[in-house]
């Protein structure tokens, strides 16, 4: 890690998980888990912020794959305060 990416961590207000499943073209899946720590504002809901991160990582999805159409289906999902 960077220092910015260790600072940026530090100031993050929550550390989120989310797996998704998506059809590939060759009529298999594919499935990745993607994690990031985040800031959200004060007053953000929890189904603003899975929305959010939902949207992250569909076009991560669509761009590691070059599959622009994928909809993955979400197969797990947390998201914590960034505190122990």
């Amino acid at each position: 890690m960077t220092q910015q990416q260790v600072a940026q961590a530090r100031e993050a207000t929550h550390h989120w998980v989310m797996t998704v499943q998506w059809p590939s073209g060759a009529g298999g899946f594919g499935v990745t888990t993607v994690a990031s720590p985040a800031i959200f504002p004060p007053g953000t809901s929890r189904a603003d912020a899975y929305r959010q991160i939902f949207e992250y990582v569909t076009d991560y999805v669509r761009t590691h794959t070059g599959q622009q159409s994928v909809s993955p289906t979400v197969l797990f999902f947390t998201l914590e305060r960034n505190e122990i």
